[in-house]
């Protein structure tokens, strides 16, 4: 089955799963030990979810960093955490120069293309250093205890502060989507948020995979509301977040009336409060669709 769509390219079960694997034993190869930290800096793209999961499985914890920080911004996170490994997209390459003497900067930096790709993967360090290891599951498996993720907060107070999931957490935030969603493995999700951020990730992305569903991953170099209108249609997606933010500049565009969206049935949103014209504009451009507020 299709785990992961991105541009053209689809991702099936198998080859996450066996790259994923690459991935853990990739990082046991470098010396990263169960509880150290590897930092991933990437816009959205399938690389994402290859780390998350070789991590998971390694024992080692995962920490997506912001990619819309400033490099100031960014080095007070890779101090806070002290990653083992930075993993990271080759559009970020100017800006993290300027951190690479910081005596908290990662030893070891694996460059990556997050770029959206037409087939397979451009050749990079990253890829080359996947090839390299076998596609099996390490021995150990982590327990419910063990930590899973480290997520910085948004910041919106103070300085962006380290949340940790474990893996027991983030496994019953999961199950308790698929419960409250009704999520099967025909749903397909569009995300087109930063996967950085919990909504985006937490929300569907990570709740439909362990479901066994379709996860379509849409670019996360600014937003633009028709196209995720087109991807919705094309791709048949059923189930979509889209944050207030974003609902309001979907309302705004000028829609192709032959589009067909039946095929959504459920619309999350959150992260601020829905006003009520954007809720009630919402039911009437998805009039088949339901609509649930996380916020609160």
């Amino acid at each position: 089955a299709t785990a992961l769509v991105y541009g053209r390219r689809r991702i099936d079960y198998a080859e996450l799963h066996a790259r994923a694997c690459q991935v853990a034993n990739g990082l046991a190869a470098e010396g990263v030990k169960r509880g150290e930290r590897v930092a991933l800096l990437v816009h959205n793209c399938p690389q994402f979810f290859e780390v998350m999961f070789g991590c998971a499985m390694s024992g080692a914890i995962f920490v997506p960093v912001n990619f819309r920080l400033i490099a100031a911004e960014v080095g007070r996170i890779l101090a806070s955490c002290s990653p083992r490994l930075l993993i990271a997209g080759e559009s970020f390459s100017d800006m993290l120069s300027s951190l690479q003497n910081d005596p908290h900067y990662p030893e070891q930096t694996l460059w990556l293309d997050d770029r959206l790709q037409s087939a397979a993967p451009a050749e990079g360090s990253y890829e080359r250093w996947l090839r390299e290891r076998p596609a099996i599951e390490p021995a150990s498996a982590p327990t419910a205890d063990d930590e899973l993720m480290l997520m910085f907060s948004s910041g919106t107070t103070g300085q962006p502060k380290g949340v940790i999931f474990s893996h027991g957490g983030a496994l019953a935030s999961s199950s308790t989507k698929i419960i409250d969603f009704a999520l099967s493995e025909q749903d397909v999700t569009v995300v087109f948020g930063p996967l950085f951020h919990a909504g985006p990730l937490m929300d569907l992305a990570l709740p439909l995979l362990l479901r066994g569903g379709c996860v379509v991953i849409g670019a996360s170099r600014g937003f633009d509301p028709r196209l995720l209108l087109s991807t919705i249609a094309e791709q048949r997606g059923t189930v979509v977040p889209i944050y207030p933010t974003m609902l309001r500049r979907l309302l705004a565009a000028r829609i192709d009336p032959r589009l067909d969206l039946s095929c959504l049935r459920l619309i999350i949103t959150g992260g601020e409060a829905a006003p009520l014209q954007v809720i009630r504009g919402t039911q009437a451009l998805f009039p088949g669709a339901e609509f649930i507020n996380n916020y609160g």
